[in-house]
C-alpha cells in the first residue's frame, strides 16, 4: 500500500512515508474556516485513499513519461506522489492556494522540472494550449463538494480533455453529498466513464468519528465528437 507507513503531524507539516519514498506536505488547516473561503489548505481524507487506490491499481511504471494535470491540487500530495513515479505533473488550483502549493513543491522537488504549478480557476479556465497541453491524464480528487461549482468543473474538464486524455476522478460520498445529483446529471454530457465498484474499496481510516466511508473512482475520457472548447 502506498501510504501504509505512519503519517506524522509536526506543527503544520505532514510527513508521508510510503513506497514512493517520503513527501513533506505543509498544510494550513486553520485557514479552512468554511468551504466558501477555500478548502485547498489541507489534505482531505479522500486524498489518502485515492493514493492507496492508485498504488493498488496502477504500477509506478505506468506513469513514467506521462504528462499529468491535476485539478484542485490543494497542497499537492497526489500530484507530487505521481511525479515521484516518473510523470511530468502540472498542479493547478485557485490563486489563494498557489503559495502553499509552490512551497510544497520546493520542499520535495529541488530544481526539478517534472512538477509545475499553475493558476486554474474553473470559472475562467484557460485553453489547453495555454496550459501546455494536451495531457495524457487529467485527475482530480475530492473536487465534488459544492453544487455551484459542479458546472464550472465539468466545463473545465471538457475544455481540457483531449481525445487521448484519460480522466481519473475520485470523491467520497459524505463530502460530495448535495453536489452529487448535479454531477451525475452532467458528467455523461462531458465524458464517457465507468465507475469503479465502491464495494471493492472502503475507507480504512476514520474521519472525525464519522466511521468508514466509500471511495468512488471514475475512469473516463472525452467523447469522440467532443468539442475542445466550451463557449
Amino acid at each position: 500500500m502506498l501510504l501504509e507507513g505512519e503519517k506524522h503531524l509536526v506543527n503544520e507539516e505532514d510527513v508521508y512515508h510510503g513506497g514512493f519514498s517520503t513527501l513533506r506536505v505543509l498544510t494550513q488547516p486553520d485557514r479552512v474556516l468554511n468551504e466558501a473561503v477555500g478548502t485547498g489548505f489541507m489534505v482531505w481524507p479522500a486524498a489518502y485513499e485515492f493514493l492507496d487506490w492508485l498504488a493498488l491499481n496502477r504500477s509506478p511504471e505506468t506513469w513514467k513519461g506521462r504528462r499529468v494535470l491535476e485539478l484542485g491540487a490543494g497542497p499537492g500530495l497526489i500530484g507530487m506522489a505521481i511525479a515521484r513515479w516518473g510523470a511530468t505533473v502540472t498542479l493547478s488550483d485557485q490563486a489563494e492556494s498557489l503559495q502553499l502549493l509552490r512551497r510544497n513543491v520546493a520542499l520535495n522537488f529541488s530544481d526539478d522540472a517534472s512538477v509545475s504549478v499553475v493558476l486554474l480557476d474553473w470559472r475562467e479556465p484557460p485553453s489547453l494550449a495555454d496550459l501546455g497541453g494536451p495531457f495524457d491524464v487529467i485527475l482530480a480528487c475530492d473536487t465534488i463538494y459544492r453544487k455551484e461549482l459542479v458546472e464550472p468543473f465539468l466545463k473545465t474538464l471538457r475544455r481540457l480533455c483531449a481525445p487521448q486524455t484519460e480522466v481519473l476522478l475520485a470523491f467520497n460520498d459524505w463530502r460530495a453529498g448535495p453536489a452529487l445529483p448535479a454531477f451525475w446529471e452532467g458528467i455523461s454530457d462531458v465524458l464517457w466513464y465507468e465507475v469503479v465498484d465502491p464495494n471493492t474499496y472502503a475507507y480504512t481510516r476514520r474521519d472525525e468519528g464519522k466511521g468508514n466511508r466509500w471511495l468512488c473512482v471514475l475512469i473516463g475520457g472525452a467523447w469522440p465528437d467532443a468539442s475542445e472548447a466550451i463557449d
